[in-house]
């Protein structure tokens, strides 16, 4: 590291809260305006710009912004963000054909009536399979005693 380096790092850690937020402040006033356009996920650039403004003005303002809100209390600290859950499952399907289009029909022969249960377990059969697979999926479900008949 550098002399200029070190002299810089050293005014950085004496710092007080008014300057760090003023040095943010100027920094977010530098972020150049872009037009409207999404991204993968659907949300657009200024959308996205807006939560990183909104979720920088809590984590410099905590402290002010919660009166503010109305809401009592005082910032012990910051805790983390992201909340993963991961969940495994193996969903076995009765079978699935491939047909010429290129989409997949989908069939499940129940052997009992499970009411809406059973349909909503059939609808996630569907949706991960096409989403998994990337193809076009459609449901059939035959209660047996129909089959047999």
């Amino acid at each position: 590291m550098t002399e200029a380096e070190n002299v810089t790092k050293a005014k950085d850690v004496g710092k007080t809260r008014e300057e760090t937020n003023r040095n943010t402040k100027e920094n977010i006033e530098k972020v150049p305006v872009t037009e409207e356009k999404e991204n993968a996920g659907g949300n657009s650039v200024i959308q996205q710009h807006e939560d990183t403004a909104l979720k920088t003005a809590m984590a410099f303002f905590a402290d002010e912004l919660l009166p503010y809100f109305g809401i009592k209390g005082k910032v012990a600290g910051f805790a983390p963000t992201e909340v993963l859950r991961l969940e495994v499952n193996r969903f076995f399907q009765d079978f699935n054909l491939i047909m010429e289009d290129g989409s997949w029909k989908h069939f499940e022969f129940q052997s009992k009536n499970e009411g809406t249960e059973g349909l909503r377990r059939y609808r996630s059969y569907e949706a991960l399979t096409s989403y998994q697979n990337n193809v076009p999926v459609t449901t059939y479900c035959f209660p047996e005693e129909s089959v047999i008949r």
